[in-house]
């Protein structure tokens, strides 16, 4: 059985002149099945040959594709093998609390320090008034108020000695300066 060029081959002349390939011409040289001609295991190969020729083309990036993961994974196994593993024999276990039993935490801790009893806040109205007023009994802490967050940064940061005596600064949303109640936040609709 005769291969498949030497078919084309007979029946089609060569041409000669650039002029001679014209669109009847290169239509006679497609088969005219094309899926026959090429099945995976043809289009793998021709990919293997392709991805060959790049690579034989680019020795140095060929060489560092290989080198790399290689220097990489021993660096990786040396530096665990400089280290000493260290084992915990006895698990950590904490106590657990109750968040309206303040007793023994960390609230406690620093409501009782010497660190400081002063709580900054803003904005200052009614609504966060009376929030921190709540906190500060609870805490045993004395309040500042400023009426805006820039006003708040501004005090503790530029005045001697404040970040000495303020234990925390809070910061509700300043589009509540004007609320007397919180807002309806509905979470998840």
């Amino acid at each position: 059985m005769a291969s498949f060029s030497s078919v084309v081959q007979s029946h089609m002349p060569t041409p000669r002149r650039l002029s001679d390939l014209t669109p009847q011409y290169l239509s006679n040289l497609t088969p005219q099945n094309p899926t026959t001609m090429t099945g995976p295991w043809t289009k793998f190969r021709l990919l293997m040959w392709k991805n060959w020729m790049l690579q034989k083309r680019h020795p140095v990036q060929t060489l560092v594709e290989i080198l790399a993961p290689v220097v990489f994974s021993v660096m990786l196994v040396l530096v665990r093998s400089l280290s000493d593993p260290e084992t915990y024999p006895d698990p950590t276990f904490y106590q657990p609390f109750s968040p309206g039993n303040t007793s023994g935490t960390v609230l406690e801790l620093l409501a009782n320090s010497s660190v400081g009893g002063l709580i900054a806040y803003s904005p200052s109205n009614s609504l966060t008034q009376s929030i921190m007023k709540k906190t500060a009994e609870r805490l045993d802490m004395q309040l500042i108020a400023a009426p805006n967050e820039s006003t708040l940064i501004q005090g503790l940061t530029q005045t001697v000695g404040a970040m000495k005596l303020v234990l925390a600064g809070i910061v509700f949303d300043d589009n509540l300066s004007n609320e007397t109640i919180f807002p309806d936040i509905k979470v998840g609709t």
